[in-house]
């Protein structure tokens, strides 16, 4: 059974590969804090090696040109309100393409491609 510093050492890398991920997409570097010293036995290092790397930046290109857009951006931090701004839409449709692009990436990169809700 999973600890609690396991669970936040899985999300914590998964999240940090993403952004790695995004940043390759724009040409960046990002320095992101190694949780090694957190303790645990569980193998966080392995949870997405280079065949998951390059299905979720394969998932990220899929992804249609509006909601690419909004997904990286959101990713790299900016809020959904100065997204809207950014390209003229309302808040309410910057959050949706948001939605529809994590639920494309959540079935994309499903390893037993069950639908999710």
């Amino acid at each position: 059974m999973m600890t609690i510093i396991d669970m936040f050492k899985t999300i914590y890398t998964f999240a940090a590969t993403v952004i790695q991920l995004l940043a390759s997409l724009f040409g960046k570097e990002v320095d992101v804090p190694d949780l090694s010293d957190l303790g645990g036995d569980f193998d966080f290092s392995a949870l997405l090696g280079g065949e998951d790397r390059a299905r979720l930046l394969a998932a990220v290109r899929a992804l249609p040109g509006p909601q690419r857009d909004v997904f990286l951006l959101r990713a790299a931090g900016v809020a959904f309100a100065d997204i809207a701004a950014r390209f003229g839409i309302p808040l309410n449709t910057a959050l949706g393409r948001m939605h529809y692009a994590m639920k494309a990436l959540r079935a994309a990169l499903d390893p037993h491609g069950e639908p999710t809700p």
